[in-house]
């Protein structure tokens, strides 16, 4: 038993000394508990042009966006939870416009472990 409360001093002295963050040492809600894969859905704006090529754009990942409006990102995941297809639609075609010159649909698309799913589509004027 001693070896084991030796051995847990030992590695919380290593994670304060070192200024780390490691699971489960860590209170840290991205480190505080295993992040099961399966589970992860990510989210992107596939654009689809007039020859029928598509390509997908990243949303800007909320610890990054510095200069991405965050009510928008808030209200865009509320239309999606809620169904709120004219919320989904505008915010498309506003990303849409800013993006891609000749864009003639757009796509709010979820990936997930093994899986894609169609959130929304809208032809764009």
């Amino acid at each position: 038993m001693s070896a084991l409360v030796g051995l847990y001093a030992a590695i919380l002295l290593y994670v304060t000394v070192s200024q780390s963050e490691l699971w489960p040492f860590s209170s840290y809600p991205m480190f505080s508990r295993p992040l099961c894969s399966e589970r992860l859905t990510v989210y992107r704006l596939e654009l689809e042009r007039e020859d029928g090529s598509r390509e997908l754009y990243r949303f800007p990942d909320p610890y990054e966006a510095i200069d991405f409006d965050r009510e928008a990102r808030h209200m865009l995941g509320r239309a999606v939870r809620q169904g709120s297809s004219s919320v989904i639609t505008a915010w498309l075609q506003i990303q849409a416009r800013e993006l891609s010159p000749t864009p003639t649909k757009a796509r709010l698309v979820a990936f997930g472990f093994q899986h894609r799913e169609e959130i929304h589509a809208c032809e764009l004027p």
